[in-house]
């Protein structure tokens, strides 16, 4: 599983088949009963070739149920008396229900063009193994990697419908999730120093981008982030002395 994706009452898990197709499978939340697996057609995408294949990485499910594929295509060339060569790029994709191919998404972030080939390797898979994806009202919210975070707002039919810069809060932090609550944006930071990571998490106005409230995690709090009411309060599980399961809160700035 290369990643999952809540919407509604379905569990969406992205993956391959055996043969390297890309696949998604259902599962219903309230039983953990697997629904149906769909198999992605890109038989209509301009990329769509026998020596072209797509690798998902992050996937983002619409209200409507299309599918927003962020992944990569690996581009085969058989080189006649020597071995195949093979170049890869960043590939934003939107699929229906079924799985079949609806259109490419395409725009520029502030560093990396996504349909143009001619970064590095390196590059091309930064773009898209640092990506963070969230399901929200009004479609999936996409923060492509870059040294100027900016989260863009795709609809249901593969539109841009708003682009929202976000602040960061030291270069040194890196943001690692992003979720939509109510109004607002919300991304954990993790900052790495002598061995001992720093949490920060950041809401943001989901118009503006402006912050709206910041909350820095106890390094002696042992807990896994649950929630964040959309206000002040953020939920942590964690454990007491005994090894009990016990909740926590911690209070924004």
């Amino acid at each position: 599983v290369n990643d999952f994706s809540l919407s509604g009452s379905t569990l969406y898990l992205a993956g391959s088949t055996a043969d390297g197709k890309p696949r998604i499978l259902e599962y219903s939340i309230s039983d953990g009963q697997f629904d149906k697996a769909v198999t992605l057609d890109d038989t209509g995408s301009p990329e769509h070739s026998a020596q072209s294949t797509l690798s998902i990485s992050k996937l983002g499910v619409m209200p409507s149920g299309e599918l927003l594929i962020f992944g990569t295509r690996t581009l085969k060339r058989d080189v006649p008396n020597s071995t195949p060569t093979f170049s890869y790029s960043p590939a934003l994709e939107l699929y229906d229900i079924s799985g079949r191919f609806l259109k490419t998404v395409t725009y520029k972030s502030d560093q990396i063009n996504l349909n143009d080939k001619a970064h590095s390797r390196e590059d091309n898979f930064a773009a898209v193994d640092l990506a963070l994806t969230a399901n929200g009202p009004d479609g999936v919210y996409l923060a492509v990697y870059s040294n100027k975070p900016v989260v863009y707002v795709i609809g249901a039919s593969g539109e841009i419908l708003r682009r929202i810069p976000i602040e960061l809060i030291g270069n040194e932090f890196r943001p690692i999730s992003l979720s939509v609550i109510r109004n607002l944006l919300l991304v954990e930071f993790v900052k790495s120093a002598d061995g001992s990571p720093e949490t920060t998490f950041v809401s943001y106005n989901s118009n503006s981008g402006e912050v709206y409230s910041t909350y820095q995690l106890d390094k002696s709090m042992n807990g896994i982030f649950s929630c964040y009411d959309g206000r002040r309060t953020f939920t942590f599980v964690s454990t007491d002395g005994l090894g009990q399961r016990i909740i926590e809160f911690g209070d924004a700035r």
